[in-house]
């Protein structure tokens, strides 16, 4: 369950008034990450279940490690640039400090995260570490599933009134081209029904 604290969002809504032009890039880049973090997870759900599971492991860890860095570009502190380049276990950390020990994420998140990070590791470095890897992922995939829904709806709470902006931008652009070059049609019509589903299109 997403729970926003009030003073979060007072402040998140000082930055907004203050600085609208900046918070627009920050939203629009956040946008972009939570389309990756649909196309992966959506990808990787279907590797999964054709037993593709070098890819659907590299996948669900790329859903959440995308979903993460779309929370973090909404934050005033963090610039564009300084999170592009921001390593895999510091993003770990700074969803740890800014949403698990606030209370906003559940524990479950970063939890999930850092073991689909060793698993992905793993299947990239290390093969043979894990037997029966499909068993494994499907035994993931309700946490990631739970993960993915409490992380976009922490996203539309914090864009609050620009969510109406995101819906566009996802409906009208990048959204149609992007997945005209990353997915099949079946998947394409997959992330279709789960941003309407998660209220992120229009």
């Amino acid at each position: 369950m997403t729970k926003i604290k009030q003073h979060f969002l007072d402040d998140m809504r000082h930055f907004k008034k203050e600085k609208p032009e900046e918070w627009q890039k920050k939203y629009r880049e956040a946008t972009h990450r939570v389309l990756s973090s649909v196309f992966f997870y959506i990808s990787a759900r279907n590797c999964c279940n054709r037993k593709n599971n070098l890819m659907a492991a590299i996948g669900y860890y790329y859903a959440l490690f995308h979903m993460s860095k779309a929370l973090l570009f909404l934050l005033p502190k963090y610039s564009i640039e300084n999170l592009k380049g921001m390593y895999h276990s510091t993003v770990l950390k700074k969803m740890q400090t800014e949403f698990i020990q606030r209370n906003m994420l559940d524990t479950d998140f970063t939890n999930t995260m850092d073991e689909l990070k060793d698993i992905r590791e793993a299947a990239n470095y290390s093969m043979g570490v894990w037997i029966s890897l499909n068993k494994i992922l499907k035994k993931q995939e309700p946490k990631i599933q739970s993960c993915m829904a409490d992380a976009i709806s922490l996203f539309k709470g914090i864009c609050e009134e620009s969510i109406g902006n995101v819906m566009a931008l996802i409906g009208d652009g990048i959204g149609d081209d992007w997945m005209d070059s990353y997915l099949s049609g079946e998947e394409a019509q997959e992330v279709v029904n789960f941003l309407i589903e998660h209220n992120l299109t229009t």
